[in-house]
């Protein structure tokens, strides 16, 4: 079996193994700590929520929090549309003026010659 080749079986297992203890210590490098700092905010967050329901049971202080966070929520929203209409006008005149210029003047004097048509013929016949 050339899987198990004792020419090419040390070669491969101290390749494995190599590589395995690379990725384990950037593992252990970059992820752990990202990693263990965000199962400290969480469980910060947890015991805090507890401890806010133990001291305050009132129902006013929640409806307070949802509120101020539907408002931030709204607020948020607002802005995000903003930009994007923003973005949608700044789109659509590059898209006019680079584009449909042609076509947008054809149709400008269509429309004008139409127009002009119609009052000529208002102008006669009424």
């Amino acid at each position: 079996m050339p899987q198990l080749d004792k020419v090419t079986l040390f070669s491969q297992v101290f390749w494995l193994l190599f590589l395995y203890f690379f990725f384990f210590l950037i593992f252990l490098k970059y992820f752990l700590p990202s990693f263990s700092k965000l199962f400290k905010i969480r469980s910060y967050y947890l015991f805090s929520t507890e401890n806010l329901k133990l001291i305050v049971p009132n129902e006013r202080n929640t409806s307070f929090s949802f509120t101020a966070l539907l408002l931030q929520f709204e607020i948020r929203v607002k802005n995000t549309l903003l930009v994007l209409q923003d973005y949608c006008s700044l789109e659509l005149h590059f898209y006019n003026s680079i584009f449909f210029k042609d076509l947008n003047k054809l149709f400008i004097l269509s429309f004008l010659k139409n127009c002009l048509k119609f009052s000529f013929f208002k102008k006669l016949y009424f």
